[in-house]
């Protein structure tokens, strides 16, 4: 049967459904259906869908698609819905075509612009910029340039397609600033003096700088880690490589911790710290000056929820121990403080929230930490106590999470059987007798 709905309709459709996010991926895979069966039939599975997609997919149907770790739309029904929200004689192979052929022509010029700018972008790494670099640290990372334009680094293939001499001046420029970092140094120095050594700006090389994006990917193609996907991240990376961006505002809070700082003499203020026993926070900055720290009884406990860990402070006042608590979300700081111990000699005891979040920060303390580290108060019947009462479902934390720890990861299958989650601040009292217990309630 032939449509009589316009183009002008059907253009409409397509570029309605192409500018929203939430609807992108559901409209390639009823493509891909149409073209697999060469009509409308059948039906396509969105799984784990995003807000977007479930804000989307809840307006046009004008029902409630939220929080649903599946998401099944009928082909016939989706095509009903256009007809009553555009024109009743719409047909979805119309405008599954035509979508498709937006799709093939966008995939003609994407080849043509790769093959072409790619091409001339590789070459010109290789004969410029690569032979002033030879043997040092960053030949590597050139060279990793060639292999991953289409994706990492695409945006400096379009701008060396549009001014060559400045996108390769640019990686010259990051390529100098990674031969450069700070090597066998204590104490961390702070990306503005970096930046301005290099380039003679101070914020040039930052985050949200005019050279911030390569030299991250850049950064952590020295490290051998995945391109940072936020600002914590990219603190850390940085961190890691001897420098210290963001540090008055990433930090920790602390309570009887001695230390010594990077030229060997004690810490005056950490030795307040612990005398006055008493909680404070420790900015990265700080934390970059010290060269060893020391724990109560060789004991360090980190208490992931700040809200616990001040119950936890209140309860042991004038006990001799060392509480450490992350502050937000950053946890840079505390990777930084918890290697400045003995590893080798100090037991890590790590309570997390019991939700996903908590176990992956808590998973990733342990590949730091290896065998000092001890799950804390997250056994079964801690997590039975705190979900007795008040407690959430776990739909909104549906993300795939594998961890390393045989512990936290029995844990994790227990609570997706159970699908609850909660504040773990009924604990407090328990994680207070635990810490009088292991250090002997030494004042």
């Amino acid at each position: 049967m032939r449509s009589q709905c316009s183009d002008a309709v059907y253009l409409e459709i397509v570029e309605h459904f192409k500018s929203d996010k939430g609807f992108l991926r559901l409209i390639d895979s009823m493509a891909d259906t149409y073209a697999r069966h060469g009509r409308v039939f059948g039906a396509v599975r969105l799984t784990y869908p995003s807000k977007e997609e479930e804000r989307a997919l809840s307006g046009f149907f004008e029902r409630d698609y939220f929080d649903q770790a599946l998401i099944r739309i009928s082909l016939a029904d989706f095509e009903r819905r256009i007809q009553k929200n555009f024109d009743s004689s719409a047909m979805l192979a119309d405008v599954l075509d035509r979508y498709n052929s937006t799709r093939q022509a966008a995939k003609s010029v994407e080849r043509r612009f790769s093959h072409k700018h790619v091409d001339s972008f590789s070459a010109a790494l290789k004969t410029v910029v690569l032979p002033r670099f030879k043997g040092t640290h960053a030949e590597s990372w050139i060279n990793d340039i060639s292999t991953h334009m289409r994706r990492t680094y695409r945006p400096w293939v379009g701008m060396h397609s549009a001014d060559p001499k400045n996108a390769l001046k640019m990686v010259r420029v990051v390529a100098t600033a990674l031969n450069k970092l700070p090597e066998g140094k204590d104490e961390l120095l702070p990306i503005e003096e970096f930046s301005e050594k290099i380039l003679g700006s101070p914020f040039a090389l930052d985050y949200n700088g005019t050279h911030g994006s390569l030299f991250v990917r850049a950064l952590a193609h020295r490290s051998g880690v995945p391109v940072p996907n936020s600002a914590e991240e990219s603190v850390e990376l940085y961190a890691n490589n001897g420098l210290l961006y963001g540090g008055i505002l990433i930090s920790v809070t602390v309570l009887g911790l001695a230390a010594t700082s990077a030229d060997g003499a004690p810490d005056g203020a950490c030795e307040f710290y612990k005398s006055l026993n008493q909680p404070h926070v420790l900015t990265l900055e700080n934390l970059s000056r010290l060269k060893n720290a020391y724990a109560a009884c060789d004991k360090v406990f980190v208490i992931q929820d700040p809200l616990v860990y001040s119950d936890v402070c209140r309860r042991l006042h004038g006990v001799n121990c060392t509480l450490i608590s992350p502050v937000g979300a950053q946890d840079t700081a505390l990777l930084h403080l918890l290697k400045l111990f003995d590893i080798q000699k100090t037991a890590f005891y790590y309570a997390a929230n019991m939700s996903y979040k908590g176990l992956a920060a808590a998973d990733k303390i342990y590949l730091e930490l290896g065998k000092s580290f001890k799950p804390w108060r997250m056994g079964r019947d801690d997590y039975e106590l705190i979900t007795q009462g008040d407690d959430t479902g776990l739909l909104t934390e549906r993300k795939p999470l594998s961890l390393h720890n045989d512990e936290l990861a029995g844990l994790l299958s227990f609570m997706r059987k159970s699908g609850k989650t909660s504040s773990s601040i009924p604990l407090a009292p328990f994680m207070a007798e635990d810490i009088r217990v292991k250090t002997d309630g030494r004042n």
